[in-house]
């Protein structure tokens, strides 16, 4: 979780830790971290998504496509994978 912190210009504001004029709060991990999206959840959106094509592929007969659209699923699962071992 981020932390966020006072930040100020203001030698006795930098001393004390009291807020005197003007100051700026700021987060750790970087201003507006939270703004960014999980890359875990756009990957399992993504498999998702894939899976289904592939799928209805599947449904309709196309097995060319059906096996095309498995692999690149597979491929976005490994890398899946890879992002939670990250995260």
């Amino acid at each position: 979780m981020p932390r966020f912190t006072m930040r100020s210009s203001h030698p006795v504001t930098a001393a004390t830790g009291r807020a005197r004029g003007a100051y700026t709060w700021a987060v750790e991990a970087g201003m507006f971290g939270w703004f960014k999206k999980d890359p875990v959840k756009e990957l399992e959106k993504a498999y998702e998504a894939k899976t289904a094509e592939a799928l209805n592929a599947q449904r309709s007969g196309d097995i060319p496509a059906f096996a095309l659209l498995t692999e690149e699923a597979e491929r976005i699962a490994e890398k899946l994978e890879e992002a939670r071992k990250n995260a």
